[in-house]
């Protein structure tokens, strides 16, 4: 079984400009989100080989640092609109291409950083997988709550919400 991390980390964001170069940590331990991520994924002693999917120069630099692969993504994938799961597809095929033929992916989003290594091997053990929790909110939507009959939440069925930690 061929076990590989896949880190998408492309150099645009939206919301918090440059995000995934943005630092964590205190001493020696602070270091980039996608740099968090990468050594996450080497402390898992199944995972064979870290890939890191960008179309950015410093982020190929780190991850090269770090002891990742670098997938330079096209730029089409590296958009607001792309979705990460186009993202993975077009890594997985790269990774393919190199004489690869993973398994089980392991995708490890940087602005997840305070994952533990356990959470991903707990991950890989159930596989197929993903992390995520169980959400008891109200949603509220055009203005209307999500009620369910407006139940307790003891009496209702929980939602599910992927978290983007480990899947």
């Amino acid at each position: 079984m061929t076990i590989v991390a896949i880190i998408p980390a492309r150099g645009g964001s939206k919301g918090i400009e440059r995000k995934n170069l943005l630092e964590v940590g205190v001493g020696t331990s602070r270091c980039s989100l996608v740099a968090r991520s990468i050594r996450h994924a080497k402390r898992v002693a199944a995972i064979e080989s870290v890939w890191v999917s960008t179309d950015d120069l410093e982020i190929m630099d780190i991850a090269a640092h770090e002891g990742a692969k670098v997938i330079k993504r096209p730029e089409e994938l590296a958009t607001d609109e792309a979705s990460t799961d186009a993202a993975l597809v077009h890594a997985i095929g790269k990774i393919r291409s190199s004489g690869r033929d993973p398994s089980i992916v392991v995708t490890l989003q940087p602005t997840t950083p305070f994952r533990q290594t356990h959470t991903i091997e707990d991950c890989i053990a159930a596989c197929p997988s993903f992390t995520a929790y169980e959400q008891w909110q109200y949603d509220w939507t055009d203005g209307y709550p999500y009620t369910e009959g407006r139940l307790r939440r003891q009496e209702r069925a929980p939602r599910i919400i992927e978290d983007g930690s480990v899947y």
